[in-house]
C-alpha cells in the first residue's frame, strides 16, 4: 500500500517502547511517509516535537491513555492557541471509556493497538489529508481577509478624498487652501476624543465635519466675500447655507455622510436655543453639531479672511469660554479647553509656531 498524501505530511511518532515503534514506523515508511520523525522517549518528546514542527502527531501507548493525553497537552502548549496540529493515539486495550477520555481531550482519532497496521496507516493518512485541507482553507481565509482589509482601506481612502474635495469646493472661494475644513475636522475629532467618545465615532466625526459648510456652494460671492456688515436680509440668506448643505447630503446611506448632513444643519444652532435654522436647544442639538459648533467658531476667529483679520488665539479661547452655557454646550467647551492644553497637538492642527499659553 502506498499513499502519496503521507509523503506530503510531516509526521511525528512518539512511542513508549522501541520494539513497537519499528512496526508502525516501517508501515508508515512503506506507505510513503517521507518526512517521519520517531521518538522513543516521552521525556524528550516535547523538545523534539518543538524542533520538528509536525503536521500530525502520533502517540503509541502501552500505558493508560492518561499518559498520552498528558503528552498531548504538552504538545498543545508548544503549538499555542492559533495552531491546530491533529493527534492520533494508538492504545492497547481500547475501551469506550478511554475513547471518550481521549476525544474529550481533543484527540483527532484513537486506534486500538490490535488493529492491522494497514488500517492504522490509512487512518493516519485520513487525518493528514483533513489537516491539509484545513491548512488550505486557512490560507484561503487569510488571503480573503487580507484582500478585504486592503479593499476596505482603498475604499476608505477614496471616500476620504471625495469628502475632502467636496469640502474644498465649498471653502475655495474664501479659503483656497481648504485648511479651515481640515482644522475644524481635526479639532472636532480631538474634542470628541477628550469627551470619551469611542474611536469609531471620533474618526467619523473628523471626516464628517469637513462638510460642515458644504452649503456655501449655494451662496453668491457678492455675499460670501462682502467686507462690510451684512444687512438683515443678507444675514438670513447667508444662514441658508445650513439648509443647502443638509439638502445636498440628504438621503445618503453611508453613516459618515449621514453625520455630515446632521452637522451641516445643526452646527449653527445654539445651546440657549437662539441659533439657526431651527432654534434647537440644549441636547436637542446632536452631539456632532455641538462639537463642530465650537471647533468652527474657534477656527473662524483665529483665521484670516478677506473681510476680517485673525483674532489672537488667547482671545478666541476666552470668547469660547464666555459663551459656554449660552452659545456652546459647557461639556464641549471643557473638552475644548482640555485639547487647548496640548501644544504639540495644536501645532499639528494649525501648522503654526508654538501658540501662546492658555490663561488660567
Amino acid at each position: 500500500m502506498f499513499t502519496e498524501e503521507l509523503g506530503m505530511a510531516k509526521l511525528f511518532l512518539a512511542c513508549e517502547e522501541g520494539h513497537r515503534l519499528s512496526g508502525l514506523e516501517e508501515s508508515l515508511r512503506n506507505a510513503g511517509a517521507a518526512c517521519l520523525h520517531c521518538c522513543v522517549d516521552f521525556l524528550s518528546a516535547p523538545e523534539e516535537y518543538r524542533s520538528f514542527e509536525p503536521d500530525v502527531a502520533i502517540i503509541d501507548l502501552s500505558s493508560p491513555v492518561g499518559e498520552g493525553i498528558a503528552l498531548l497537552e504538552q504538545f498543545r502548549a508548544i503549538d499555542g492557541p492559533e495552531t491546530h496540529v491533529p493527534a492520533v493515539i494508538v492504545l492497547d486495550g481500547l475501551t469506550v471509556v478511554t475513547r471518550q477520555q481521549a476525544l474529550e481531550a481533543g484527540v483527532t482519532d484513537i486506534v486500538d493497538r490490535g488493529t492491522e497496521y494497514s488500517e492504522i496507516v490509512l487512518r493516519i493518512r485520513n487525518v493528514a489529508r483533513s489537516h491539509r485541507y484545513y491548512r488550505q482553507m486557512r490560507r484561503q481565509k487569510n488571503w480573503l481577509e487580507d484582500a478585504v482589509r486592503n479593499r476596505t482601506r482603498q475604499l476608505e481612502a477614496a471616500r476620504r478624498e471625495v469628502i475632502e474635495r467636496l469640502a474644498l469646493a465649498a471653502e475655495y472661494r474664501d479659503d483656497d487652501t481648504g485648511e479651515h475644513t481640515r482644522r475644524v475636522g481635526k479639532l472636532s475629532g480631538l474634542i470628541a476624543e477628550a469627551m470619551g467618545e469611542d474611536p469609531i465615532y471620533v474618526g467619523s466625526l473628523e471626516a464628517a465635519a469637513l462638510l460642515h459648510d458644504l452649503g456655501k456652494i449655494g451662496i453668491p460671492d457678492s455675499l460670501l466675500l462682502k467686507t462690510g456688515p451684512l444687512t438683515d436680509q443678507e444675514r438670513l440668506e447667508m444662514q441658508q447655507h445650513t439648509v443647502m448643505g443638509a439638502a445636498i447630503l440628504a438621503d445618503c446611506a453611508e453613516p459618515v455622510m449621514l453625520m455630515a448632513c446632521e452637522i451641516a444643519i445643526t452646527h449653527h444652532e445654539r445651546w440657549d436655543g437662539k441659533g439657526y435654522p431651527n432654534g434647537f436647544q440644549g441636547e436637542e442639538i446632536p452631539l456632532s453639531g455641538r462639537i463642530v459648533s465650537v471647533a468652527d467658531a474657534y477656527d473662524a476667529m483665529v483665521s484670516e479672511r478677506p473681510y476680517k483679520t485673525p483674532m489672537r488665539r488667547i482671545d478666541a479661547i476666552e470668547e469660547i469660554v464666555s459663551c459656554s452655557g449660552k452659545q456652546f454646550d459647557p461639556r464641549v467647551v471643557r473638552a475644548f479647553l482640555q485639547v487647548q492644553q496640548n501644544d504639540i497637538v495644536l501645532q499639528e492642527i494649525e501648522g503654526a509656531k508654538r501658540p501662546e499659553p492658555v490663561l488660567d
